[in-house]
Parts: structure tokens; C-alpha cells; sequence
């Protein structure tokens, strides 16, 4: 950095400014663990709920098609009756 002009403390400031900013950023492992943990809770939380949203309209169509079951044989069993 000397040949383009700056003085060796200029240099070593810089650097160290340099240094400080890379620093503040990088995860540590202990981090990426925290991180890793919290997801999977938030994960947890989201299948639970989307497994709730998702029962709800399955039961209606388990009891419709129940149902509509029911009443096949009912129909198939009258129109046998008459037809005898």
C-alpha cells in the first residue's frame, strides 16, 4: 500500500478496519448450531400446524364419502327389492 501512497500506520489502520468488519460478520460454530436448532423448532411447529389445518377437510371427505357409501347401498338394495 506504501507504493500507492498511504504511510505504514494509514496501511495498518486500514487493515485493521479491514479485519474488525470481516470479523463482526462470520458465524461461529456455536452459531451455526443455535441457528440449526431454532429452525428445526420453527420447522416442528409448522408441520404441527399444517398437519391441524390439513385433518380437518380430510374427515369431511373420510364422512362424505362414508356416506355416500351408505346411501349406494341403500339405493342398490331398494332397486333390488322392486325388482323381485
Amino acid at each position: 500500500m506504501q507504493s500507492v501512497g498511504f504511510t505504514q500506520e494509514q496501511s495498518k489502520a486500514l487493515v485493521r478496519i479491514i479485519a474488525g468488519l470481516q470479523s463482526a460478520h462470520l458465524a461461529t460454530r456455536a452459531d451455526l448450531v443455535e441457528t440449526r436448532e431454532a429452525l428445526r423448532g420453527e420447522m416442528a411447529s409448522l408441520e404441527l400446524r399444517l398437519s391441524e389445518k390439513m385433518s380437518a377437510p380430510f374427515t369431511k371427505v373420510i364422512v362424505w364419502m362414508v356416506g355416500t357409501a351408505i346411501a349406494s347401498v341403500t339405493l342398490m338394495a331398494t332397486i333390488g327389492q322392486l325388482l323381485k
